[in-house]
């Protein structure tokens, strides 16, 4: 029976998921593991091949929302941006390009900040309401 370990490594990042809670892709013939977790003005997608114990990427993307007026003053997001599985492609293979190394023990975590330009904007995947 799966364990749901969350815990806060190093950078404040959730750590330690379960494969139960994870998400399986196939790169370029190598299974990955990867979860999505919405943070503050963030998403952060962590990812490794399925059953390394090696370096973890980290892709932050932002959230990226239509808002849109919800009377006296408020607003209310409209949509945002999706991370769906060829988003999730596209950050394993640029990882891999800025020479990200999941073999690799140190350092345990190799980020990519700047994931929103991994599409042209027009292109990104969207949830509306």
């Amino acid at each position: 029976m799966g364990h749901s370990i969350c815990q806060f490594g190093k950078g404040g990042f959730a750590v330690g998921r379960s494969r139960k809670d994870s998400r399986r892709i196939t790169v370029d013939g190598v299974v990955y593991r990867y979860t999505i977790s919405p943070n503050d003005g963030f998403v952060a997608l962590i990812a490794r091949p399925e059953g390394a114990r090696g370096q973890r990427l980290w892709v932050a993307f932002r959230y990226h929302d239509d808002w849109v007026p919800a009377g006296e003053g408020a607003s209310r997001s409209a949509g945002h941006r999706l991370i769906l599985p060829r988003v999730v492609r596209l950050a394993l293979l640029e990882g891999r390009r800025r020479g990200w190394d999941p073999l690799a023990t140190t350092p345990d975590v190799f980020r990519l900040s700047d994931a929103d330009t991994l599409l042209p904007a027009e292109e990104w995947p969207r949830f509306s309401r």
